[in-house]
């Protein structure tokens, strides 16, 4: 099992793949989604729009206001539920940034080990 998991987690170890992760993702599936429809339409989009609530929600209120040119409007509700007290890593002290909280998973998964 901790093999599969350190096979898995070791994209976390590059700083640009995390970007991917927490960020890049969505907007890139946005554009390619869009090219994606612009041909099979024949057509380019006139409008574009996003809704999505809770994860959806903060997914999408981080697209419009990283990529502001991707959706024409947007419909978010409940992006600011709060759900970091539900995951244990976050109950360790001293993790105040969640790429030390990822980097400790990693480091756990490759070395059985989680920092005190």
């Amino acid at each position: 099992m901790r093999r599969r998991w350190k096979e898995a987690c070791h994209w976390a170890k590059n700083p640009e793949a995390v970007k991917d992760w927490a960020r890049r993702a969505m907007h890139l599936s946005v554009v390619a989604a869009k090219d994606v429809v612009e041909a099979y339409y024949g057509q380019e989009i006139q409008y574009s729009y996003y809704d999505g609530c809770f994860t959806g929600g903060r997914q999408g209120l981080k697209e419009v206001q990283t990529f502001p040119d991707d959706f024409d409007g947007a419909v978010i509700g409940a992006p600011a539920c709060w759900t970091v007290h539900r995951l244990l890593i976050h109950n360790q002290p001293g993790f105040h940034n969640p790429h030390d909280a990822l980097l400790a998973l990693v480091n756990w998964v490759e070395n059985g080990t989680v920092p005190d």
